[in-house]
This record gives structure tokens, sequence and C-alpha cells, in this order.
């Protein structure tokens, strides 16, 4: 018997990308700074959610971070590059996709991961 399921839809942070900003802010942070993803200011996590649905450009959101945060705005660069980078594929989840494309379903993600970010390389 087939299964009725023929479409699947993954998102990519945490699901199929790794996504841990409070880490790379950990990591990318001087102990100075003391920047954590869960005390950020409402202001600041609005504008994400802003650059998340699209309504704003990466350069909006850089230029947030450095005001709201009172950073320079370079360390805002370095920071948007780190969240970037940072980005790796999960493999458990990449082998799952692989195997449920083997097996010829429909394959789709929906994520609110920003363009700008540059989907990290992956190919099926």
């Amino acid at each position: 018997m087939t299964s009725p399921v023929k479409n699947i839809i993954f998102d990519l942070g945490k699901v199929l990308f790794s996504w841990n900003p409070q880490k790379v802010l950990t990591e990318f942070c001087s102990p100075s700074l003391k920047i954590s993803f869960d005390e950020f200011p409402e202001e600041l996590l609005s504008i994400w959610r802003e650059f998340d649905r699209g309504v704003i450009a990466e350069s909006k959101l850089q230029i947030a971070f450095a005001s709201i945060l009172n950073i320079p705005h370079e360390t805002t660069l370095q920071l948007m590059d780190a969240l970037k980078k940072s980005l790796k594929p999960i493999p458990e989840t990449v082998e799952l996709l692989h195997s449920l494309h083997r097996r010829e379903y429909a394959l789709y993600c929906l994520s609110n991961i920003s363009s700008s970010f540059g989907y990290p390389e992956f190919k099926c």
C-alpha cells in the first residue's frame, strides 16, 4: 500500500541547518559586550521579526543593532557574518532528506530565514 503522504515541508533553521544565535553571540562577543539573545531589547527583537518577514533589509537591521546595542557598525557586520557562517547542515536531517528524495517524495522548504543570509550551499 502506498502512503497518502506525497509532499513534505521542511523548515531551515534548527531543522536542516543549525541555528543557535546565543552560541554565536557567546563565541563572537567580548566579555565586556555581554549580549544575550534572550535579553535583547524588545525593539531589536521587533526589528529582527520584520527582517525575518522580509519587510526590512539587512542593512536596516545592522543599523538598528548598532544603535540599540550601542556597538560600532563594523561589529554588527561581523556579527551578521558570524550568524550566516553558523548555519551548518544537520547531518541526520540531511540524510532523512536524501532518503525521502530517493523515495520520490516531493520536498519543499518553508522558512522565515532571510534570503539575504544566502542559504548555505545545499545539494540534494
